[in-house]
């Protein structure tokens, strides 16, 4: 029973290290220049939905008359929101978010496969 118990104990220590490192950016780097061109587009077409409902026709585009149907609205709903509340930091605490889920994923993952403690968090 002390191994289990001892065991757990060793995952929460391992578990606080593991997320320590996606905190470092949002610190450090909040600026524009995070942020790529595809955002802007996605974050556009959220503003759209918002105000004005789900487009038919081609918008933002230099396209005009195109029957169109935006399949990731709600990303760009999202993505739009945030933005609109927290500015870059939102969109950095998201991504963080993301990230942190996968890395916990990633490290449940490799704990089913060994069953070992270390090499999980190494990995």
């Amino acid at each position: 029973m002390k191994k289990k118990n001892e065991q757990k104990k060793k995952f929460s220590l391992s578990n606080y290290l593991m997320f320590l490192p996606f905190f470092i950016p949002l610190t450090i780097f909040t600026g524009e220049y995070l942020i790529d061109n595809d955002f802007w587009f996605t974050i556009n077409q959220g503003r759209y939905i918002i105000e004005n409902g789900f487009p038919h026709i081609v918008i933002n585009t230099i396209h005009s008359g195109f029957s169109f149907v935006y399949q990731s609205w709600g990303t760009g709903v999202l993505f739009y929101l945030l933005y609109h509340l927290l500015g870059n930091y939102g969109i950095m605490i998201l991504t963080i978010i993301v990230l942190e889920l996968i890395v916990y994923f990633y490290y449940k993952l490799c704990m089913l496969v060994s069953n070992n403690n270390y090499k999980s968090v190494v990995l």
